[in-house]
This record gives C-alpha cells, sequence and structure tokens, in this order.
C-alpha cells in the first residue's frame, strides 16, 4: 500500500496475516532444549547472547523521502494504556490451545498408599474439549486412567483430580499430564514471570512432576514456620505428613510457641521480617524451655547475621556451589545422622543447583559441626550446618540449600531434614 503522510494526520489500516499450523510455541530460545547441569542447550548458535527471543513476526515499514527510502523494522506487539503505567507493550505469543499446570510437582509417598494429582487446564481457545491423562512410571497405577474436559469460553479453566498410588515394585521416577485434543497432545503449561522493570516473560514448562516413594521415619507433627523471602518448604513439609502453620509477626508476639514441635524461620526472614529481631528473645525462650529452632540461612545486611542462635556465630559468604561436591561427615556418630533417619552418603546425591550458601565462618565452641563440603580447589567448609543444645531444646542454623532440595523432591534431603525437626528427640 502506498500512502501519503499529511502533517499531523495518522493513518490507520488492518490488515491479516496467516502463520503455519506448526509454528513453535514462543518458549524462550534458552529454554526449548533440555538444559544439562550448569548450561543451557541452544539449537541455534545464532540465538545465543540475544536477551530475549527475536520477534516472531516484524513488519517492515518503508518510507519515501524525497529520493531517499527508510526502512523501519517494527516487531508485531500488543500495546495497552495502563491509567498508572502509561503505555505498556509485551511480545506476541504463540501459546498451546490447553496449557496444563500441574498443582503440585512432587508426590511423597511414605506412609500413603495412594495420593491425589490434580491437573489444572486453562483454555487459549473457544471450544475446547478432549481429555487428559498422566503417563507414569514402571510400577505405579492410576485411576481414571483418562478423563474427558470441555471448556467452552477462552480463559475457562477446570482442575481434575487422579489418583496414584505405587505397587510393591515401584520406584521413584517423573510423571507426565497430557492434554489430547483432537490429533493434537499438549503437555506444556504456562508460567508468566512479570516485574516492572521487564517485559513480561511467558514460560511453557513440560507438565511433568516427580513421583518419590521414600521410606521416612517422621514422628512429629506441628510445625510452626516463619516464612521469610518465600520457599516451597512449607508445601514440602505437608507433603511429609507434617501439619504447618506460617507465624505471622502477631503470631510471633501472642501465640502459644509450645504449641509446635518445631519452629522453622524461612531463608532470609532476618532479613525481610525486621519484626523477628523484636520476639527473638522470645523464639530463645521457646527453644531453652525445649523447643526445636531450625534458621535457614541469612544474607549479610546491616547487621542481621548477628546474634541469630543462643550462643555467638558469625554468617559469611561461604557457599558450596557444586551441587555435587563431596560431603564429609564430621561426627558419623552426630544423632543428627543417624535419628530417627539414618543418613548416608547416598542421601547427597541428587542436589540440585547447589549444596548450600552463607555458611557459618566462626561460631562458638558449644555449636557442634555435622557434615562439611567445599567445592574443587577450596578448603573445607564445616559451618554449613551448626546445632548446638540450649537449656532444655535444639537450636540449630543450616545454610544447606533445603529450599531448592525439598521443592525439587530430593529424597535425601526429606530424610535429612525430619532429622533436624527431631533434633531435640534425637539428643
Amino acid at each position: 500500500m502506498h500512502e501519503p503522510l499529511l502533517p499531523n494526520t495518522p493513518i490507520n489500516k488492518t490488515m491479516s496475516i496467516s502463520l503455519p499450523v506448526q509454528t513453535s510455541y514462543t518458549q524462550p530460545y534458552w529454554l526449548r532444549e533440555q538444559s544439562g547441569v550448569g548450561h543451557y542447550s541452544v539449537a541455534e548458535p545464532n540465538l545465543i547472547l540475544q536477551p530475549e527471543n527475536r520477534p516472531l513476526v516484524t513488519a517492515v515499514f518503508y518510507l519515501k523521502i524525497d529520493a531517499s527510502r527508510i526502512a523501519i523494522p517494527v516487531p508485531l506487539q500488543y500495546r495497552w494504556v495502563d491509567p498508572v503505567e502509561g503505555e505498556l507493550y509485551r511480545p506476541f505469543e504463540i501459546v498451546p490451545n490447553v496449557a496444563v499446570n500441574l498443582e503440585e510437582n512432587v508426590h511423597l509417598f511414605s506412609f500413603e498408599n495412594e495420593k491425589t494429582v490434580s491437573v489444572k487446564l486453562k483454555s487459549n481457545q473457544e471450544n475446547a474439549e478432549g481429555q487428559v491423562r498422566l503417563t507414569l512410571p514402571e510400577g505405579w497405577n492410576v485411576k481414571p486412567a483418562a478423563i474427558p474436559f470441555t471448556l467452552k469460553f477462552k480463559n475457562d479453566e477446570n482442575t481434575v483430580t487422579f489418583t496414584v498410588s505405587p505397587a510393591k515394585t515401584a520406584t521413584n521416577g517423573s510423571f507426565v499430564a497430557e492434554a489430547e485434543i483432537g490429533n493434537t497432545i499438549i503437555s506444556q503449561g504456562i508460567t508468566t514471570i512479570k516485574y516492572s522493570h521487564i517485559l513480561s516473560q511467558t514460560l511453557f514448562p513440560r507438565s511433568e512432576g516427580k513421583l518419590v516413594r521414600i521410606n521416612l521415619n517422621r514422628p512429629k507433627k506441628q510445625i510452626g514456620y516463619i516464612m521469610g523471602s518465600g520457599d516451597g518448604i512449607p508445601p514440602a513439609l505437608k507433603q511429609m505428613g507434617y501439619t504447618v502453620t506460617l507465624l505471622s509477626d502477631d503470631d510471633l508476639e501472642k501465640l502459644d510457641l509450645f504449641s509446635f514441635d518445631a519452629i522453622v524461620s524461612g531463608i532470609r526472614a532476618y532479613n525481610t521480617r525486621p519484626m523477628l529481631r523484636v520476639y527473638q528473645q522470645r523464639l530463645m525462650e521457646y527453644v531453652k524451655n525445649g523447643g526445636t529452632y531450625i534458621v535457614q540461612y541469612v544474607t549479610l545486611q546491616a547487621k542481621e547475621s548477628e546474634n541469630l542462635g543462643p550462643y555467638p556465630f558469625s554468617v559469611s559468604r561461604e557457599r558450596v556451589s557444586v551441587e555435587e561436591a563431596p560431603i564429609t561427615f564430621v561426627n558419623t556418630n552426630h544423632p543428627l545422622l543417624n535419628r530417627p533417619n539414618k543418613i548416608t552418603h547416598a542421601d547427597f546425591e541428587g542436589w540440585v543447583q547447589e549444596r548450600g550458601l552463607y555458611f557459618a565462618d566462626k561460631w562458638d565452641s558449644v555449636y557442634q559441626t555435622v557434615v562439611s563440603s567445599n567445592d574443587p580447589g577450596e578448603t573445607a567448609k564445616p559451618g554449613g550446618l551448626l546445632v548446638t543444645k540450649y537449656g532444655k531444646g535444639v537450636f540449630i542454623y543450616t545454610g544447606y540449600s533445603f529450599f531448592r532440595q525439598l521443592p525439587a523432591g530430593v529424597p535425601g534431603a526429606y530424610r535429612l531434614f525430619v532429622n533436624l525437626i527431631e533434633a531435640k528427640a534425637a539428643t
């Protein structure tokens, strides 16, 4: 089309384009292939170093000014106006006809003969009709075999529930949720990442979860959890059979803390919950009178890492970044390694991303160290797990990254974390 540009006169034109039916979802290019340990796999090397996907569709407008011809490429985007933020953009996306999201990615079988697995379906088209099923590893059973669904309108949602049980020969493995619509099989969900300082990022994770069968001794039942900057440990504790109460600042002030068998502070809780310092003495009284208090890592900000326990210790920036770094048992007879679950080196297999971070580097002699590890070529770091008796109770500081391992379904991390919770009974 050729149109003259007149002063202060906008031109609006509408056109239709068609994309090939087999156009892939707009998954970020570094997530399209199965990643390896510590690196992404990219099938198209020319994409490497691009900060994000190249636009799926780009229109090129040509302006002719006198004898000059200027090309202006414009990516296809969605543009809207927010009354507060002003003009906003997000990339044009190709999404599955139906998104298949698991409500929980890890299902732990310890005492249970069966568990429910819920799948949330969200339609990105009208009149989506088909069936959803689970593909399980050998030795696992599911009822029913498939569940039909109908989603009449775009953005309609429906949650379906299966019952999964292990046979005697079942071992740990992965399962996949699949939606079948006509001849199309969909096994991707949708996750959108939104922050004000970046463009919205839409991911299409595989609808894959873990089935973990584990011999887990777990006597206690009531856990108080002080959420920090956010982690997935409370749902993991519930998977283990604990009753978990998330403690607000008001709870820390007024609630009877002795109603809990153990209290756990989440990652960076002392960095993100200023009132935690106000109630620190109350938490120490809880320990002194028989409670178990587990503090997960804190960062070095404004002295927030000081005076975390009943006796002095200091947190450092020391960490172990190699997830398969060897573990040394400082004291093989220590109760944390023996009761109620016997911990072996096998329990440190299959860890993800790292061993731990913000280990202690100095501590009072009353603290005991339990395990030690280090990255290749570095010195041993025994300060990742400190434990001490205080009065009738037990205090523990851990830099080991349970907040990554438990949501990832690492069996040994579950077993060791139970031992931390049961530390009072074990000592």
